[in-house]
């Protein structure tokens, strides 16, 4: 593939531009610490590995008071390093416009821009001492491989996906989406490919190996540093937060066991009586959305999580492990029993929360750009299927396509235990917006020959 000089140096202002952006931020803002920021620094067991360990290779070199602000300005240059590198291998694999490069410029820096402005903390995502400041960049370079190995094939690209995908799951315990999608695509490609029966079959079997490795080296690492063979044990407590608000009181009576039982009626008769649960949503699908995002976590901590922790220290015992345990087990067995009785709550506000996720991922939420912004994404989807089917542009299109089941897969995902907030929802913000433009333009261009040829 030949490129201009001309091209080629209007390329480089483009890097040029990702590239001084991330160093502005790393000269102009400190390290930012927040919420979950404390438990990585830690190496608390319920965060996922790999942050951690960055941060405590970090610590190792340049000491306990003066490590941070060299973090900061090392997340600032595998920022700037791998949204150069996506937006220049877009660029070298699909011929992108100059057009395209110019909107793919501009979305590589806006959710650095967004989260600052818009999010609830106003966290700078490449100096916050959280785990997205380093998987947003690495699942850059991981959906380019996966979007290569999905338009391409090729071995390198089918094993560096897979690796990367295994690594970021290793940051955020919801990115283990990335390891299915990869089997999916795989298999998906040995279909395409007319590989014989045995090869998805191995994709399979691989998408499990890779599991159980990232939990193998979950329970490895918190034996290693915490003395704890186990991995994350928050996941039902995350799970009957959502349950619990879209429940009633009465769903209690479906818990056999009596004191969880009666310390679900604890739960929720104090969290019924401050406006925590979905009776106290102003009307309105959007509203019933806002008033769950904004109680989740208050729901899960300050009821859920101190009325079981009061509960276990005053009748049970002090072991920090134990109580995790019986907590988790607690957790289940409510969610369990209460589940049913609230399903279609429950549904329409997974259904809500994920939409808003998706939004979310291409736009500011707001009254105004929830419908506008939604029905951007289905046609960017009935655009990828059109061309798919007409045989244009399938490589663009399947990019595209790629793209936007990671993006609705990560909204889908999240929703079903936590709420979509914006720093969970940009991985797939700036892909998502060069792939759909790429494509768009090429199907303009394409109409515009057809009418002067009329």
């Amino acid at each position: 593939m030949k490129f201009d000089l001309k091209e080629s140096k209007f390329n480089i202002v483009c890097y040029a531009i990702l590239g001084l952006f991330f160093l502005g931020i790393a000269l102009t803002c400190s390290y930012g610490l927040y919420g979950d920021s404390g438990q990585y620094i830690e190496m608390h067991m319920h965060r996922e590995p790999v942050y951690p360990l960055f941060l405590w290779i970090f610590r190792s070199v340049f000491g306990e008071g003066t490590y941070l602000p060299v973090v900061s300005w090392a997340q600032n240059i595998i920022n700037a390093v791998c949204a150069i590198a996506f937006l220049r291998g877009m660029y070298l694999k699909y011929n992108l416009r100059k057009t395209v490069m110019t909107v793919g410029t501009l979305a590589m820096l806006m959710p650095h821009v967004m989260t600052p402005l818009f999010s609830n903390t106003h966290l700078v995502l490449s100096c916050a001492i959280l785990g997205e400041a380093i998987c947003l960049p690495l699942f850059y370079i991981y959906l380019m491989e996966l979007i290569f190995y999905g338009t391409e094939g090729g071995r390198k690209e089918m094993i560096l996906s897979a690796l990367l995908g295994l690594i970021i799951s290793l940051i955020r315990g919801s990115m283990m989406i990335c390891l299915i999608a990869w089997a999916l695509v795989a298999i998906v490609r040995a279909f395409y490919e007319k590989r014989k029966l045995y090869v998805p079959i191995a994709f399979l079997v691989s998408l499990f190996v890779l599991m159980k490795l990232r939990s193998g080296m979950y329970v490895a690492y918190n034996y290693v540093v915490n003395d704890v063979a186990e991995a994350n044990m928050c996941g039902n407590m995350n799970l009957v937060t959502n349950i619990l608000y879209a429940s009633d009181r009465d769903a209690g009576e479906r818990i056999e066991d009596e004191t969880t039982r009666a310390i679900f009626y604890e739960i929720y008769d104090k969290a019924d009586a401050d406006g925590m649960t979905y009776k106290h949503a102003d009307s309105g699908i959007l509203n019933k959305i806002d008033h769950l995002e904004n109680t989740h976590d208050k729901l899960k901590f300050d009821y859920i999580l101190q009325t079981e922790q009061d509960y276990y220290y005053a009748n049970v015992g002090d072991d920090y492990l134990e109580r995790n345990r019986y907590q988790e087990e607690m957790c289940r067995t409510i969610a369990h029993a209460i589940w049913p009785t609230c399903f279609g709550r429950w549904l329409i506000r997974y259904i809500g929360l994920s939409i808003n996720g998706v939004v979310r991922s291409v736009a500011v939420v707001t009254p105004l750009t929830v419908i506008p912004a939604f029905i951007m994404v289905l046609c960017s989807l009935a655009l990828s299927i059109y061309c798919l089917v007409k045989k244009r542009h399938v490589k663009l299109a399947l990019a595209l396509l790629i793209t936007l089941m990671m993006l609705a897969a990560n909204a889908c995902g999240t929703a079903t235990v936590i709420m979509c907030l914006s720093r969970y929802m940009i991985y797939c913000f700036a892909p998502f917006y060069i792939a759909f433009s790429a494509l768009l333009i090429e199907c303009f261009i394409d109409w515009r020959k057809k009418k002067n040829e009329l």
